[in-house]
């Protein structure tokens, strides 16, 4: 068996059979399946967003506005929901086929080989299964620490030292043990499509005795993606602000919320490259996610994850 490594692990979305350049082209489909339902939901709430801006653009009490907005938001909220349930089949099908490619060596030369068959449910159906455990799991734990907690204050009536460390170290475990959980369930997905069947605690005797690899390998994906998420917002801000300062000099002052329309047009071309950018960050990491499970799947059976398809060779 080779020597596991972390990074590699982190990079193997990205790095893995390069000449078929899967990676990628599941990439332009999910930015583009991402813009295409974007551009029908702004469609949809386009005129209760010119509502919007003429409740803006009056001179109307705080209240009142206040008041005036729960509507268009309230509805604005569920045209952005029943988008989210709209694109779910879409994600399903962009996340099955990188795991059949990342775990199986499983694609289309010439196709974006997107399906929607049994690996998609079963996909669908091991995330809503550990999202439902690790839900439970923490509640189970918190409940009955802070009903103790609640007891304990109540009989001391103020905040000792005593009960802020228990309080401290309590919120400390916790937080490990959904660690500990999350990590022990990381295989799940990627067990389901190895063997074309649902296996969530299987992932339990597959991750034992490599807690700390997998560990540490998402630690690394973390820290990488709040780094990344960082650049891109300064990259934001610094991109915007010309697009700000265009729109003081059109209207003289610091534009109306009514004059943003007006900015939006004249920044166009700049937003359209934030969306792609942002769309493209949010893939890769789901895809980075997933792609360490699937090498650490591939290394732990000695599958060379070197492998190249011969028709790319």
């Amino acid at each position: 068996m080779s020597r596991y490594s972390i990074s590699d692990a982190v990079f193997f979305a990205t790095k893995h059979d390069k000449k078929s350049k899967h990676f990628r082209r599941l990439a332009i489909t999910y930015i583009l399946l991402k813009i295409v339902f974007f551009a029908v939901l702004v469609a949809i709430a386009f005129p209760f967003m010119s509502g919007l801006g003429e409740l803006f653009s009056g001179d109307l009490d705080p209240q009142v506005l206040e008041a005036e907005l729960v509507a268009p938001i309230s509805l604005l909220s569920n045209i952005q929901s029943i988008g989210g349930l709209l694109f779910l089949p879409f994600f399903m099908a962009v996340m099955g086929s990188f795991y059949r490619w990342a775990v199986n060596d499983d694609w289309s030369s010439k196709g974006f080989g997107l399906r929607f068959g049994n690996t998609e449910l079963h996909l669908f159906l091991v995330y809503l299964v550990v999202y439902i455990i690790i839900i439970l799991a923490t509640l189970a734990l918190i409940i009955p620490f802070s009903i103790v907690m609640s007891i304990q204050f109540a009989a001391s009536d103020e905040f000792s030292s005593t009960l802020v460390a228990v309080a401290v170290l309590g919120g400390f475990a916790i937080f490990w043990i959904w660690i500990w959980l999350a990590i022990k369930l990381s295989l799940a997905a990627a067990l389901t499509v190895r063997h074309g069947e649902i296996k969530i605690f299987e992932s339990f005797a597959a991750t034992k005795g490599h807690f700390w690899k997998l560990f540490f390998s998402n630690f690394l994906f973390i820290i990488m993606y709040i780094v990344i998420l960082v650049i891109f917002m300064i990259a934001m801000l610094i991109i915007s602000l010309p697009f700000i300062g265009v729109g003081m000099a059109i209207f003289g002052t610091s534009p109306a919320e009514s004059d943003y329309i007006l900015i939006a047009v004249v920044a166009a071309i700049p937003i359209a490259l934030l969306i792609i950018a942002a769309l493209w960050i949010e893939f890769w990491g789901y895809a980075a996610s997933a792609g360490i499970g699937a090498y650490f799947l591939r290394w732990k059976e000695g599958d060379p994850v070197e492998k190249v398809a011969k028709e790319f060779e």
